[in-house]
């Protein structure tokens, strides 16, 4: 089972009202996973080893490093005894399209990308491009999504340390989900399972249960998705880029109430 693997129980001692009582307890399991991608370099990351293909796919295409699914060839993961070895190659014609434009001089020593607190990747991003659809969420359907989502983050209510995020249809129901013990991860697990099922990325919004900081909301407009909702804030960086950008976003979506900072003309009110 999927928790097993990624959870363990312990005693930890609990204070109540005066008193203390020894209890066990759930905790979620951090593993170390080294993505080589070949040619580019290497991404050192601390997640849960569920969905590593789909992380790596939605992680290159949403920080502007891919521009197709396609762009990424085999995937092999290797079990080191509980710390996980990714061998992602890259597609030929992105290798072509890299070489001729001379990005891939020097590669391996300027390493892949960010950790998950968004450091500049060091291999060129795609520019950011405003988004061009309306999505059309109709306000029931986007203050309906918190009670849609509510039996599928288990993982959270045991532990409270797993993040999730789905992908929400028009009708505000979930399309795709994944959870990761970091935002960012499962933003781009998400990202990535919506692109091997070949999803169109445009007429779906992300309900991340973190808050929206600036490389969140990046991923969003790289990967075209036209709205971005939480149950928490967002930070003022990632206000200015998706006003910049045309893309909607919620924040503090929870009893029925929630604030628009961007893009109201994404949701139907009235």
């Amino acid at each position: 089972m999927v928790e097993e693997r990624i959870t363990r129980e312990i005693e930890v001692v609990r204070w109540r009202d005066g008193a203390t009582t020894r209890e066990p307890d759930l905790v979620a399991e951090e593993f170390g996973i080294t993505f080589h991608v070949e040619p580019l370099g290497i991404l050192d990351i601390i997640m849960a080893p569920e969905s590593l293909n789909e992380f790596i796919i939605g992680h290159l295409y949403s920080e502007g490093l891919i521009r197709h699914r396609d762009d990424v060839g085999d995937i092999l993961v290797a079990d080191r005894g509980g710390r996980f070895e990714v061998l992602v190659e890259l597609g030929a014609e992105i290798l072509k399209a890299a070489e001729n434009s001379g990005d891939l001089e020097g590669a391996h020593a300027r390493g892949l990308i960010q950790t998950e607190c968004g450091a500049p990747p060091a291999w060129p991003t795609r520019p950011l491009r405003p988004i061009e659809v309306r999505l059309g969420l109709p306000v029931e359907a986007l203050a309906g999504i918190p009670r849609a989502v509510r039996d599928r983050t288990e993982l959270f209510a045991r532990t409270g340390a797993f993040h999730y995020a789905f992908l929400i249809s028009r009708q505000g129901e979930p399309v795709h989900e994944a959870f990761d013990v970091g935002r960012h991860t499962a933003v781009d697990k998400v990202v990535g399972k919506a692109l091997i099922a070949n999803a169109d990325l445009s007429t779906l919004a992300l309900y991340t249960t973190g808050r929206i900081s600036s490389d969140i909301a990046r991923k969003c407009v790289h990967a075209a998705i036209p709205l971005v909702i939480s149950r928490s804030a967002p930070l003022s960086g990632a206000i200015d880029i998706a006003r910049d950008n045309d893309l909607g976003m919620v924040g503090f979506l929870r009893g029925g109430r929630f604030n628009i900072y961007a893009g109201e003309e994404h949701i139907l009110i009235g």
